[in-house]
């Protein structure tokens, strides 16, 4: 007996972003047995012939109806009378929110972009957090790469009090945030604090500091979309799905991360910290950069963060050099020198006190991991 003709299906999803590679591995996991089914990608703009394509998972902003059985994962609009997944956006706005206040924000910020429907739920899931206390910025249309609308954002944030938590409608809206707010004198993260969502890889570590992000569930999506379909191939005249899939976690990177800091000189002492870590410096060069005598910057600032300046001084220090000692072709005396210590021998002193062990060893843990 010969075996059945596989389903051809027309995978429509974006491979551009880490959403949509997420969707197709999960797509592609959650198969049905047996190798039913042959899968194509591409990038749908009208319908489909029935005589070719047995089904369609299609995510995009439009509105498209491929005329074939399609689960929609886009979470651009609300398609009618057909399945859909995606993620539940209301939810991640207030997962930002709940975040941020975690931290110690009292100041907030939506950068939102107008019309996609994922934009607006986030906004809202934001908002009903946290009410009248965001403020709300609009890019992507007369602000998007336009010089007047940065301008326009530099100065809302110039006005409000400071730290600031700025959530944006998506990764790629945060790494425009970061970007304009690059020339201004405005502290990153420590004045303004950023958070995109989708968690893109690509796009997060495009600039500096780092962009942090809502890890959104692609492949449970993928997964979930592919049984979609598949029941859908099975009972045409099934009632359709509509499925909400929560987000996973916030992945911290260097647009945030730390709780809010109130005093303006120990933001200052830690963006000094942040930018010069890699320099051969002191605590007297911390002070330098701030307003305040010694004594009144470190009371400061072990009262906001719980430790001593030349201890966090260390502590970024190290966490420099822990990932500087994932390559094992760079050497001790190279780590030491990029990473601020005055000489190899201090930095395994100081290296040993913290971990435990010497960086030998613990070069030595990471080689048989």
């Amino acid at each position: 007996m010969s075996d059945p003709k596989p389903k051809r299906i027309y995978l429509s999803v974006p491979r551009t972003v880490g959403h949509g590679r997420d969707i197709v591995r999960g797509i592609y996991a959650r198969q049905p047995p047996g190798n039913e089914w042959e899968l194509h990608l591409g990038d749908l703009t009208g319908s489909l012939d029935p005589a070719v394509w047995d089904g369609c998972i299609f995510m995009g902003t439009q509105h498209i109806d491929p005329g074939v059985p399609t689960v929609h994962c886009s979470n651009g609009h609300e398609p009618q009378g057909m399945d859909s997944v995606h993620e539940d956006n209301v939810l991640a706005g207030r997962m930002a929110a709940n975040y941020f206040l975690g931290q110690g924000y009292e100041s907030f910020l939506h950068v939102g972009i107008p019309n996609p429907l994922y934009a607006r739920e986030r906004a809202q899931g934001f908002q009903e957090v946290l009410g009248d206390r965001a403020e709300r910025f609009m890019i992507w249309g007369d602000h998007w790469h336009d010089a007047k609308g940065n301008r326009a954002l530099t100065d809302l944030l110039r006005a409000m009090p400071k730290p600031v938590a700025l959530f944006a409608a998506s990764d790629g809206a945060g790494l425009h945030v970061l970007r304009a707010l690059r020339p201004s004198e405005l502290l990153l993260p420590e004045e303004v604090a950023v958070m995109g969502v989708d968690n893109d890889d690509l796009i997060c570590e495009l600039t500096r500091p780092s962009l942090s992000s809502i890890r959104l569930a692609g492949e449970t999506i993928g997964r979930q979309a592919a049984r979609l379909l598949q029941a859908r191939l099975e009972d045409p005249a099934r009632p359709p799905e509509r499925i909400r899939i929560p987000p996973l976690e916030v992945v911290e990177r260097e647009s945030c991360g730390d709780p809010a800091l109130r005093h303006p000189e120990v933001r200052r002492a830690m963006a000094c910290i942040r930018r010069r870590a890699s320099e051969p410096i002191g605590v007297p060069d911390i002070v330098e950069s701030t307003g305040l005598k010694r004594r009144a910057l470190e009371q400061h600032f072990l009262r906001e963060t719980g430790r001593s300046i030349h201890e966090t001084l260390q502590d970024r220090r190290l966490e420099q050099a822990r990932t500087l000692m994932q390559n094992p072709e760079r050497s001790l005396q190279e780590i030491a020198d990029r990473c601020g210590f005055q000489s190899p021998s201090r930095f395994s002193v100081v290296f040993r006190q913290i971990e435990g062990c010497s960086p030998r060893e613990y070069r030595t843990t990471l080689a048989s991991a």
